[in-house]
C-alpha cells in the first residue's frame, strides 16, 4: 500500500492488498487446484472449472497458446499466473430454467406444492419426473424428452458460436398444461444445457484442448439431477466442492497469496483448495444412446436456426 493509498484509505503503509478478481476466476481459483482421489493425477491444462449462475462460465488454462474462435482469450497469466485463460460461456443458464419454469400455466400448482412439502422447485420436479417416468413405464427420467428438444440460447449464443443471431426453440410442444409436463420441459431444458456444453468441448477438442475432470459449482450443481446428468453426458468426472460457494474461496486464496502465506497463486490453491464429491457417469448403454441421438437433434437445431436467420437476413423491416 502506497502512502497515498494508505492516507485515503485509513491504512497503514505498506499493507499487503490482493488484487481483485473477476467472479469467474476467483471460481476457477478456488476450484482447479483441489486435491483428487484418483489414480492418476490431471495436470492444470486438462482441467475446467464451470461456474454456474444466471448464466454460466468455463474456465480452463492452457501451458501454450492457443486460439479457440467463439472462445474468449486466450489471455495470459489473467487466472492463473503462467498460463493462458480461454473462457467460453453460456449467455442463459440458471436464468433460462427459471424462465421455463416460472411461464408455465402450472407454475402456480407448483409454488403451491413446493411451499406445502418445504421442497425447493427443481427437487419437486424431480420428483415430478421420476413419478411421470414410472406411470409411462419409462427406464429413465431422461427418456422424458424424447420428443422434446430445446436449443437454450435464449439470450444469443455466446460459445461455441459467438452468433447473437441464434435465439431459442423448442420442438415438440403440445396442449398440456399440467405439472408433469412441466417437470418433462424441466428435464429437456437441463439435457439442453448439457448438450450445449458437450458442444463447447467438442469445439475445444478440435483445437487441442483435451479436458478430463470438470469442477462445477453455483446454483445449477446443487442438483444431483443436473450434476449426474452432466457426468453422463460429457463421460467426465465432475467434483463438486463441499462448499458450493467456489467464488468467495478463491478470493480468499487470492487474498493468502498476497498476504505471504503462499509463494505463488498456484501454491496457495493446493494448500487451501478443499475436496469435493467426486461424481463419476454411470449412464446405462440405453441412456448414452438415447443422448448420443438427443445430441445430434440438438446439433440439427442450431444448424435449422442458421438456415432461419440467413433467409431472413435480407428482409428489411
Amino acid at each position: 500500500m502506497l502512502p497515498d493509498a494508505a492516507i485515503h484509505l485509513g491504512l497503514r503503509t505498506g499493507t499487503s492488498v490482493g488484487v481483485g478478481l473477476i467472479d469467474a476466476h476467483a471460481g476457477g481459483i478456488g476450484m482447479l487446484g483441489a486435491p483428487l482421489n484418483i489414480e492418476s493425477s490431471i495436470p492444470l491444462h486438462q482441467r475446467m472449472a464451470i461456474i454456474s449462475g444466471t448464466s454460466s462460465c468455463f474456465m480452463c488454462s492452457t501451458e501454450t497458446m492457443i486460439e479457440v474462435p467463439g472462445v474468449w482469450g486466450p489471455y495470459l497469466s489473467a487466472m492463473v499466473p503462467g498460463y493462458w485463460l480461454l473462457e467460453a460461456g453460456q449467455s442463459a443458464s440458471g436464468k433460462l430454467i427459471d424462465f421455463i419454469v416460472e411461464t408455465h400455466p402450472a407454475f402456480p400448482e407448483l409454488q403451491l406444492e413446493s411451499k406445502e412439502k418445504d421442497l425447493d422447485f427443481f427437487s419437486l420436479l424431480s420428483l415430478k419426473a421420476e413419478v411421470v417416468a414410472k406411470e409411462r413405464r419409462l427406464d429413465s427420467i431422461q427418456f422424458l424428452s424424447k420428443d422434446l428438444h430445446i436449443l437454450p440460447d435464449f439470450h444469443g449464443n455466446r460459445s461455441p458460436f459467438a452468433d447473437s443471431r441464434i435465439l431459442g426453440l423448442i420442438s415438440g410442444l403440445s396442449l398440456d398444461s399440467s405439472v408433469s409436463d412441466l417437470a418433462t420441459k424441466y428435464i429437456a431444458v437441463c439435457q439442453a444445457l448439457i448438450y450445449e456444453t458437450l458442444l463447447i468441448l467438442d469445439h475445444m477438442r478440435k483445437h487441442g484442448i483435451e479436458i478430463k475432470i470438470l469442477f462445477g459449482c453455483g446454483s445449477l450443481f446443487k442438483s444431483e439431477f443436473f450434476s449426474q446428468t452432466f457426468s453422463d453426458v460429457l463421460g467426465l468426472p465432475i467434483m463438486i466442492p463441499q462448499d458450493i460457494n467456489a467464488v468467495n474461496r478463491g478470493a480468499a486464496i487470492a487474498a493468502a497469496c498476497a498476504s505471504g502465506f503462499a509463494q505463488s497463486l498456484q501454491d496457495a490453491m493446493l494448500k487451501l483448495s478443499s475436496p469435493g464429491v467426486m461424481i463419476q457417469p454411470k449412464a446405462s448403454s440405453k441412456e448414452k444412446e438415447y443422448h448420443l441421438a438427443k445430441y445430434r437433434v440438438f446439433q440439427l437445431l442450431y444448424q435449422h436456426q442458421k438456415e432461419y436467420a440467413d433467409t431472413m437476413s435480407h428482409m428489411s423491416p
